[in-house]
């Protein structure tokens, strides 16, 4: 079996839910233990050092999740490009298909995992001191993956918008 084999275009999309699933159940994982653990302290707290600093890092990791993934994936349109120039030739609708497909994938692991740090952190926080407004953080980087599923037709648009770029 070859591991460097590209991934088909047409499993791409699953395989991409498959992932992103997996970075949000492990931080709902980790998230229900370290509730049921949180239990067991006697009182939760106002705000501490830590969690201001969680806050800064989750609002930051959303506008960063929102616009840097985009930026590579046209960085690595653009470079796909030039290359093809370079070299005289233009690439058939497979290699766009593929390319774009690459492109798309990697937007959205970089996205979640841009996402899941924030949330660890958060829940880390949760638990060294046992914060409201880390939960609310936590809850809120949570909500923000869900929002970024990448579901097969909005993964497909994703990679539509790329060959379009290609293209052009």
């Amino acid at each position: 079996m070859n591991n460097n084999a590209p991934i088909s275009p047409e499993a791409a999309p699953k395989i991409v839910m498959v992932i992103c699933g997996g970075l949000i159940s492990g931080c709902l994982l980790f998230l229900v233990v370290m509730l049921f653990l949180a239990k067991m302290q006697e009182s939760w707290t106002a705000a501490g050092p830590i969690t201001l600093i969680v806050v800064g890092l989750g609002v930051s990791s959303i506008a960063l999740a929102a616009v840097l993934p985009g930026l590579l994936a046209r960085s690595m349109i653009s470079r796909s490009r030039d290359l093809a120039r370079d070299q005289k030739q233009k690439p058939d609708e497979g290699a766009l298909l593929r390319i774009a497909t690459s492109a798309a994938m990697n937007q959205c692991i970089i996205r979640y995992a841009l996402l899941e740090g924030a949330a660890f952190f958060a829940i880390i926080s949760l638990m060294v001191e046992g914060s409201w407004l880390a939960l609310g953080v936590t809850l809120f980087l949570l909500a923000a993956m869900l929002a970024f599923f990448p579901l097969p037709g909005r993964f497909e648009s994703m990679r539509d918008e790329l060959i379009g770029q290609m293209k052009s």
